[in-house]
């Protein structure tokens, strides 16, 4: 078998389509100053304890569970009106499964989130599995090794922008697959190879396996 998994954000998805308009919406509503553009991307992709830690600080006066969903439903809107995938990315995944490789997603993100995006690009039906946090303390490695012990496939690949995408992808004995396009090009010093464009995917995984012979 076969198998792949992707992080989301900085890897398949442009982040920014969404989450800054998403932010400059929830700063209106709320009457706050927008923070700078390069603060607010160093949430992107991480396990969402400093976002908490941040909506906190702007003492609205609102439960961080309300504070939170709120949000939430702004950043839907922008998903499904302005949100966009890397480009290449989309031909990239339905080539990837036309030659029959597995697709899954390990991210640090919700399951609706993960599904508004696929389910936009028209493209759900074609991940599974898709793995993503059941508590603050379920990380990408808990994951990853979990979909190892699931699937035990021959050849494996994670592609991810950050340190705990390649950390996880060697816990787990994936390939690690460094996007330094996204936003952590810094953070890959672990991965066994880094590309530059989403598109360079197929490239890597034919000079590591194309050689190989099938198992039987």
């Amino acid at each position: 078998m076969k198998l792949v998994m992707f992080d989301m954000d900085g890897t398949l998805y442009r982040t920014e389509t969404s989450f800054i308009p998403a932010v400059q919406g929830f700063a209106a509503r709320h009457s706050f100053a927008m923070p700078d553009e390069a603060f607010l991307l160093g949430f992107v992709g991480q396990n969402g304890t400093t976002w908490d830690a941040w909506l906190e600080s702007l003492q609205l006066g609102i439960a961080l569970v309300d504070l939170n969903a709120e949000f939430d439903a702004l950043e839907l809107e922008h998903i499904q009106s302005s949100g966009e995938l890397y480009a290449g990315a989309e031909g990239i995944i339905r080539e990837l499964a036309s030659q029959g490789w597995r697709l899954g997603i390990c991210s640090n993100a919700s399951t609706w989130y993960v599904q508004a995006i696929l389910g936009k690009a028209g493209m759900l039906s074609l991940f599974d599995p898709v793995r993503v946090p059941r508590t603050r303390l379920h990380t990408k490695t808990l994951m990853l090794c979990e979909v190892w012990n699931e699937f035990h496939p021959d050849q494996c690949a994670m592609v991810g922008d950050r340190a705990d995408d390649m950390r996880a992808a060697r816990a787990g004995g994936f390939l690690g697959i460094g996007a330094a396009y996204g936003f952590a090009p810094g953070e890959l010093g672990a991965a066994d190879v880094c590309i530059s464009d989403i598109t360079d995917v197929i490239t890597v995984l034919d000079a590591r396996w194309a050689a190989l012979p099938p198992r039987t």
